[in-house]
């Protein structure tokens, strides 16, 4: 019942799981489980309340909140009371398809609202064309004066109208991706930034790493950043990314069970004595055989390579479980798997592939990788291999997956040759996706050390910042906590070191913080967790927190480079995450502890954009925001 009042209640006002996830702070992935019956929240939980403000923020942007009051039957002209009517609406099982008291004016409103929503989405559909006209216009003009290219000589180059270049670079024209007019547009504005020296210069424009545009391999980098117009496609990818590592439980099953499935795949393929796999179903085959004889042979690592994208690994849901289970199967018996992912892929390809490996991320033994060189467009090369022998390879024309075939050996010196070409890759294109931290460790000795000399800060945190705390307050909590003098002192460091950090950021830039909203019943209920990590789990009373937001505000007022905004229901309900100017750091609060940085620029921007988004989408004028912190003190 619940499932398919969802379905209705965002296919009769329009919304698409984006829609809700863009406008309530979550993530579409969720809506999407929601929609199809995979979860089936409580009614007062975190996920339902994400569900209820979209819907209503939705209804309340597209004036379309008459409409919702009639469809859940709420009479009520206050946020808080429709609201409360959409939950009880969606968990009422005793309500019929269509609302009791449905009229015929009910439903010349509901073809009314489907005729609006065709004109509301062309309207989105220009806007989104606009903003796509100024991205390009915008990238245009920067790199254009970054050469001191006149539109005439830019034009004269690539052959066409000075006319027409103008029209470019104001956003009254855009041409298509791939054209040949924007590819001769393109290559000819980075040649000459590479036959000027002025890479460096253009990296920085970018935002890239620039030791990677030193030739013209690199150009299609340029190319696809010029016409990136796929910035919120990539924000809901990060949600979803962080969805996934907010809902691992564990990094492998059951033991027992583990192994018994495990057993049962590896008979399947012990006696394989083919030595030429050809068709896709083959290849799947045989992966399954170089991981079986990876944990038969007791190897130490395994190694993954391909230029080709991953959806033959991941898009057969049997194969993909056949594929954890013995993946789960080498980190229990200890070997380390070594992965490359190519840069130039999509960041939606990227995603897919981080999603499927963060449930392993917490064993320490995945090893993935970043490659920057492009991919070849008339060959292409695929690797697995493990260090005691079984190693399977294909070389290929570049797209043409039915034509691979695969010639496996059980080499060891056929296999050590290979290793040693996957490692003079890593070496020599490759940066790691990220750095794995001990969680033991406590984060005011493994984070704060690594972005205390970073020059800005976007922090997206499920309770108070530590470094806002007042001294006295840390003093008072302290001694009502009751603890020894070690985690006293532990407490006190962990509190200075995180305010020392975020000082010495804010004298070179500004602070985002990013927090959620906090209800004083929560706080009343010992439910607002204290953010000083040594006293274990301690609880504000509602004076600790009231003076919390004191102090707050009073940095609100003093510093003008610190923001602070407070979202609905937070982001994430486990997950902390610091995003600076050159490394994001991602921190899960829950058991299994996982705490990793992320430091390639690239990744690195697209965090970094999806932090400006939610600016753009939560920000306020001081005043807004110093009056929403007041609400607390009331």
């Amino acid at each position: 019942m619940f499932t398919n009042k969802v379905i209705k209640l965002l296919g009769s006002i329009g919304a698409s799981n984006t829609d809700i996830a863009l406008l309530s702070g979550g993530n579409a992935s969720n809506i999407s489980r929601l929609r199809t019956g995979a979860r089936s929240p409580k009614k007062e939980s975190p996920t339902v309340a994400r569900l209820v403000d979209g819907v209503y923020r939705y209804a309340e942007r597209e004036n379309t909140i008459p409409f919702l009051c009639a469809l859940v039957n709420s009479s009520s002209g206050n946020e808080e009371d429709i609201k409360r009517d959409i939950e009880d609406w969606l968990y009422d099982e005793t309500e019929d398809d269509e609302p009791e008291d449905a009229t015929e004016d009910y439903y010349i409103k509901r073809a009314i609202f489907r005729a609006e929503e065709l004109e509301r989405q062309k309207e989105r559909k220009r806007r989104a064309k606009e903003e796509r006209n100024s991205m390009f216009a915008e990238r245009l003009d920067s790199v254009m004066n970054l050469l001191d290219l006149s539109n005439i000589r830019l034009a004269r180059a690539v052959n066409i109208d000075p006319s027409q270049i103008s029209r470019l670079r104001t956003g009254v024209r855009f041409p298509k991706a791939n054209h040949a007019l924007s590819d001769e547009i393109c290559e000819f504005l980075f040649t000459k930034a590479l036959s000027e020296n002025r890479t460096e210069e253009l990296a920085k424009l970018m935002d890239f790493s620039p030791q990677k545009l030193m030739n013209k391999t690199s150009y299609k980098f340029f190319n696809e950043w010029m016409f990136d117009t796929k910035k919120e496609r990539s924000n809901l990818r990060i949600d979803s990314i962080f969805d996934a590592i907010d809902y691992t439980n564990d990094n492998v099953d059951d033991a027992k069970k583990l192994r018994a499935d495990f057993e049962t795949i590896a008979e399947s393929v012990r006696n394989d004595k083919r030595r030429i796999y050809k068709t896709v179903e083959e290849k799947k085959e045989l992966f399954l055989r170089i991981l079986v004889n990876a944990i038969d042979t007791r190897a130490k690592r395994f190694y993954v390579f391909s230029t080709l994208d991953s959806s033959w690994l991941y898009s057969d849901r049997d194969f993909f479980e056949k594929w954890k289970t013995c993946v789960g199967m080498c980190i229990v018996s200890g070997v380390e798997i070594h992965v490359v992912n190519f840069v130039d892929s999509s960041f939606m390809q990227f995603s897919d592939i981080s999603e499927k490996w963060i449930p392993f991320y917490t064993s320490g033994k995945v090893m993935p990788y970043i490659c920057y060189r492009p991919k070849s467009v008339d060959v292409a090369c695929s690797l697995f291999c493990c260090d005691t022998g079984a190693d399977a390879i294909a070389v290929h024309a570049g797209g043409d997956r039915a034509g691979i075939i695969f010639t496996y050996e059980n080499d060891k010196d056929l296999a050590a040759i290979h290793i040693k070409l996957f490692e003079k890759i890593v070496d020599t294109y490759c940066d790691p996706v990220f750095e794995m931290l001990d969680p033991n460790i406590s984060t005011d000795v493994g984070v704060v050390n690594i972005i205390k000399n970073d020059n800005m800060l976007y922090s997206m945190m499920t309770r108070l910042a530590t470094s806002s705390m007042p001294e006295s307050l840390v003093e008072a909590i302290i001694k009502r906590s009751g603890v020894d003098e070690e985690k006293a002192s532990a407490a006190r460091s962990y509190w200075q070191n995180w305010k020392n950090a975020i000082e010495s950021i804010g004298r070179r830039g500004k602070t985002y913080e990013f927090i959620p909203k906090i209800r004083m019943e929560d706080v009343d209920e010992g439910k607002v967790l204290v953010p000083l990590n040594p006293l274990g789990t301690v609880y504000y009373t509602r004076e600790e927190f009231k003076e919390h937001v004191r102090a707050v505000i009073n940095k609100l007022d003093n510093d003008e480079d610190f923001h602070i905004y407070q979202v609905a229901n937070g982001f994430f309900e486990n997950i902390e995450l610091l995003m600076t100017d050159k490394r994001v750091v991602v921190i899960r609060m829950t058991e299994p502890n996982l705490m990793f940085v992320i430091k390639n620029p690239r990744v690195v921007s697209y965090f970094r954009d999806y932090a400006i988004n939610k600016i753009e989408r939560f920000s306020m004028d001081r005043r807004e925001e110093r009056q929403k912190l007041l609400r607390y003190l009331t």
